[in-house]
């Protein structure tokens, strides 16, 4: 969180923080795809299998590590949950499983 702040210069909003999360995902499939196939040949076919590859991926403390595979689209299956106190954010609590809405 500290890194999102100094880029911001203040507190994300919780868009935000999904936002910077949902990136350091795509890049690093990205990455990982430029390198299987080129930086050249990346597609979304080499992207999607990169995905794939992702696992226990850090996220510098945002959210608990992220999996990803054919069968896993969700990434996490747990959350930490944040409160603001005296204008900070802090972590309340870790790791709190999130349901599988049907």
């Amino acid at each position: 969180l500290d890194t999102v702040q100094k880029y911001y210069g203040k507190t994300p909003s919780q868009g935000a923080q999904y936002g910077w999360i949902n990136m350091q995902v795509a890049a690093e499939a990205i990455k990982r795809a430029a390198d299987k196939v080129g930086a050249d040949k990346v597609d979304g076919t080499s992207v999607k299998a990169a995905l794939e590859t992702i696992k226990d991926f850090d996220t510098g403390g945002l959210a608990p590590p992220i999996t990803l595979g054919p069968e896993k689209r969700r990434g996490i299956d747990v959350v930490h949950l944040y409160q603001v106190q005296k204008g900070k954010i802090v972590r309340i609590a870790s790791d709190v499983p999130v349901p599988v809405l049907k």
